[in-house]
């Protein structure tokens, strides 16, 4: 059902208020403990919200996705490292967000 709002509101242009839904979504998948699918969804929330220009909250989305997937039994660590360089590029763009990345960086 969920799925179907998302689409219909991408399909009107809506892509913001279809990012907000599908981190919804995701943050739904995780409380239930259902890593696995909640690290998918906010990869997709981060792709839409990336298509808005909507850099900070894509990148809460990659961080979030790449946390996820760390606690997964069989973690693929390409793809996690991928996000978290991914969000310490955009955040080494800014100033106010190197500290950010030097937090990153340790994690990774």
């Amino acid at each position: 059902m969920a799925e179907d709002a998302i689409k219909m509101l991408a399909e009107e242009g809506r892509i913001n208020q279809a990012a907000r839904l599908r981190k919804d979504v995701a943050e739904s998948f995780e409380q239930q403990y259902e890593f696995e699918v909640a690290a998918d969804e906010y990869i997709k929330a981060a792709a839409l919200f990336d298509m808005e220009e909507s850099t900070s909250f894509a990148n809460q989305c990659n961080v979030k996705a790449a946390d996820l997937m760390v606690m997964l039994k069989d973690v693929n660590f390409e793809n996690v490292i991928s996000l978290y360089e991914k969000v310490v590029t955009e955040y080494l763009k800014k100033d106010i967000l190197k500290g950010s990345a030097k937090t990153l960086v340790v994690k990774v």
